[in-house]
């Protein structure tokens, strides 16, 4: 007797071998038990709870693999007409950043797929509190030149058009964070 192609809702089983119709039988069989792979978790800034710090990565360029592979999900949909003007239904990854009144921010984006670009000043409602965006074209490259009118945290949204998503690269022209440097070191750093 062979049961193939079961497909179980998670929880425990039991397995029961019997014989029929001798009771002294000893059956020969075959377990065979494949468990479907789960998903990988999340990216931590595929929400916005977990967007990473700008300033604090230092970088001003990063490559970031926004498809589901890379553990990135459509989290945040603009819809339009919203702040780019066009929906936002692929992955999208949620970065941070501290502005003063006045700081510029500049951020380009490009990848191989449609793709967005938004800057948001409330993370519990990125998609009410959008602030600047850019979806101008189809072939992968989108530019936000932001100053902030007031100071805060600004949040910066690389989204995606197409579900897939694709890897993309981030460029950054931001204010350098020097909120946590005194001065001796920053001496040090020149020494």
């Amino acid at each position: 007797m062979s049961i193939l192609g079961k497909t179980l809702n998670p929880g425990s089983y039991y397995i029961m071998v019997d014989t029929y119709p001798a009771p002294n039988c000893i059956p020969s069989f075959t377990l065979d038990v494949t468990a479907a792979t789960p998903p990988p978790p999340p990216a931590v800034n595929d929400v916005c709870a977990g967007a990473i710090d700008i300033q604090a990565q230092g970088l001003a360029s990063w490559t970031v693999n926004l498809t589901n592979a890379g553990t990135y999900y459509n989290d945040y949909s603009l819809v339009s007409p919203s702040c780019t003007g066009y929906t936002t239904p692929g992955p999208d990854a949620v970065y941070k950043i501290d502005l003063a009144a006045g700081e510029s921010l500049t951020v380009d984006e490009n990848g191989t797929c449609d793709v967005a670009l938004w800057i948001a000043t409330d993370c519990g409602n990125l998609v009410g509190s959008c602030v600047a965006g850019a979806d101008a074209t189809t072939t992968g490259s989108e530019i936000v030149n932001f100053t902030a009118a007031t100071a805060g945290t600004y949040f910066v949204v690389v989204d995606a058009y197409a579900a897939a998503g694709c890897p993309v690269t981030v460029t950054v022209n931001a204010p350098v964070a020097t909120e946590n440097e005194t001065f001796g070191a920053l001496k040090a750093m020149f020494r």
